[in-house]
């Protein structure tokens, strides 16, 4: 990279998957203003004018919108579209081609293992083999398959039910099920899906517990809440949050075994996948705590206090202008 030479990084997603892209956009704002503090452009780019292409010279090339990315100065990050099958291939595609030309992406593969932060049934399979409380659940296979799997599944698991899709983040398509004939009707819709969808029993009065890590070092735990009768503890679905830096929450839960037990396992998991950024999710309440899910540099990290802040992006600029030294 040439000194001195400006880095981009560029988030690609599949915009019509979202509402309203400007209201992502915006929540990203604080991405592009601490990034522009280090030399850094952020930006998003849309899935759909993403192409790869050969030239007359027979060079091949990311283009966007038709213009060449100098994919020498770039770092990537690109999100698995999951309710467009074109989309999510596409997607892939892009991710091969990128780890093929060497380009650095920020949510590269954990543990070896590529595009797994899309897939909840491998993760919870990576840390239960790390020794991670799982949930029991069942994958719900496709089409006519789907409703008999859930009454075998609920014949050995009574009562409430969350479903899933195995790919998707924000807390999108999270059903509540309130018994195996709502279970039911739920999966015949499901069935008629594009959506690979798993089920859980409903674990009664839980939050969830962030691990997030940067550089190798536990750089904060968030809290997410859900309110009132709501089980979704996402921000964007109506949940609420709290952040701690790791020296707070060790003075907080130093003799909680709940919580030490959850921070131990996410630093053997974290050191275990092999990247660089990782977010390590648990469920629990009263009776136990669950690995519920992972993810690298898709995190939000939107709302953090200032000091924990200022270190995420301290160590994620290090890394994107660090792979091109």
């Amino acid at each position: 990279m040439e000194k001195g030479k400006q880095m981009n990084l560029y988030w690609i997603v599949a915009r019509e998957e979202y509402d309203n892209v400007e209201d992502i956009e915006r929540s990203y704002a604080q991405f592009t203003l601490e990034f522009e503090k280090r030399d850094i452009a952020f930006s998003f780019l849309a899935l759909e004018d993403c192409i790869v292409t050969t030239h007359p010279n027979c060079e091949m090339n990311l283009t966007y919108k038709g213009n060449v990315l100098d994919e020498s100065n770039s770092t990537f990050i690109i999100s698995q579209a999951n309710l467009n099958a074109q989309a999510r291939s596409i997607a892939s595609t892009l991710r091969h081609y990128l780890r093929a030309k060497g380009a650095r992406l920020l949510n590269g593969s954990i543990a070896g293992i590529e595009a797994l932060e899309w897939n909840k049934v491998a993760q919870m399979t990576l840390a239960s083999v790390h020794g991670a409380p799982v949930l029991p659940f069942t994958m719900l296979g496709y089409h006519r398959h789907v409703v008999p799997a859930i009454q075998r599944f609920a014949s050995n698991y009574s009562g409430e039910y969350i479903f899933k899709p195995t790919g998707t983040g924000m807390g999108f398509g999270v059903i509540k099920s309130f018994n195996l004939q709502h279970a039911v009707s739920t999966g015949n819709l499901i069935s008629a899906s594009s959506v690979e969808y798993f089920m859980t029993p409903y674990l009664a009065g839980a939050r969830d517990v962030r691990f997030f890590f940067i550089a190798n070092k536990l750089a904060f735990i968030k809290f997410r809440i859900p309110l009132g009768n709501g089980y979704i503890g996402n921000v964007a679905s109506g949940g609420e949050q709290f952040t701690l830096s790791e020296s707070e929450f060790l003075e907080q839960y130093d003799n909680e075994s709940y919580f030490q037990q959850m921070r131990h396992l996410s630093i053997n998991i974290a050191a275990k996948s092999g990247c660089t950024t990782l977010a390590v999710d648990w469920l629990m309440n009263e009776s136990g705590f669950y690995f519920n899910e992972m993810s690298t540099a898709e995190t939000d990290l939107t709302t953090l206090p200032d000091e924990i802040r200022t270190e995420v992006f301290d160590h994620l600029a290090k890394t994107v202008h660090g792979y091109y030294e």
